[in-house]
């Protein structure tokens, strides 16, 4: 079974030209799907936004083992799912490995040493909009070793280097007709367009560059929740202990993988340590 659900109202941003037009836009958002079996327990999670092609084939793999761990008693069904989430870091482990010698990239050198790093309680906005990746260190040895350290790979990993890995996968986000018809009655440009007219090429010119555009965003975003965040869930569901319910997978997910914790009702968009010079800190309540 495919679960999503709202957890709370996504906060938009509103720009006021001063002529009657005004930008709307939701900022400081995240999704993430989980696949539960029919008591409801987690089996997988895909966090983010996926190309549909990669979505399908995550959705295939959490399916094949939901199936062998339907009528299998709650000690073996412990095993097995473990055993799944440990083969599934083993696989991303490996791609991983081979996209940065394909985009011929130097490895990655870890430390065995490296240290932990804690995450804030109210991590600002600006470190939840590139998704800043999760801080714990696992318990379990063999945890350790399979999977990429968290803290060195954002340290290595920078933006040049998303571009290059996701160029590797473009072939597997490629909008359709269907597609590209939805984003046309979306009116993605607004209503006044008379200045796209006026290019030799017309309309088409602009959204044959948003179209590039938005399956090399799909791109990048696929590669990033995979290796670093469902990466991280696969380590979390590979622990025995703790045994997470859909509530409290999601819970730290939003605090430690999309740093949007429920305990900052702001969202990261009103630090307690910087002072606004408005009345209530420009907040209402």
């Amino acid at each position: 079974m495919l679960h999503w659900k709202s957890v709370r109202p996504v906060p938009h941003i509103t720009v006021d030209f001063g002529d009657g037009r005004k930008l709307e836009r939701t900022i400081t958002g995240n999704s993430i799907h989980y696949v539960l079996d029919a008591k409801g327990e987690v089996i997988d999670a895909l966090p983010g936004l996926y190309g549909a092609r990669a979505f399908l084939t995550e959705i295939k793999n959490a399916e094949q083992i939901a199936t062998q761990v339907a009528h299998s008693d709650p000690q073996f069904r412990g095993r097995l799912l473990e055993r799944y989430h440990l083969a599934r870091l083993r696989e991303i482990n490996d791609r991983w490995s081979a996209d940065i010698a394909q985009a011929s990239v130097k490895p990655v050198q870890i430390a065995a040493n490296e240290p932990v790093r804690v995450v804030r309680a109210q991590p600002p906005a600006a470190a939840a909009m590139p998704l800043a990746l999760s801080k714990a260190m696992v318990e379990q040895p063999m945890l350790r070793a399979l999977a990429p350290r968290r803290a060195a790979l954002e340290s290595s990993t920078d933006d040049q280097l998303w571009r290059k890995l996701a160029a590797l996968h473009t072939n597997d986000v490629v909008l359709d007709a269907n597609v590209r018809a939805l984003i046309r009655v979306k009116r993605p440009f607004g209503t006044n367009t008379a200045w796209m007219d006026r290019h030799i090429l017309g309309p088409e010119r602009y959204y044959k560059q948003m179209f590039s555009a938005l399956e090399n965003s799909i791109a990048e975003d696929t590669v990033r929740n995979e290796y670093l965040f469902h990466a991280k869930i696969h380590e979390w569901l590979a622990t025995p202990t703790p045994s997470f319910t859909v509530d409290s997978l999601n819970s730290r997910v939003y605090a430690e993988l999309f740093l949007t914790p429920e305990s900052d009702p702001w969202l990261g968009l009103a630090p307690r340590n910087q002072f606004s010079a408005l009345e209530n800190g420009g907040l209402v309540e």
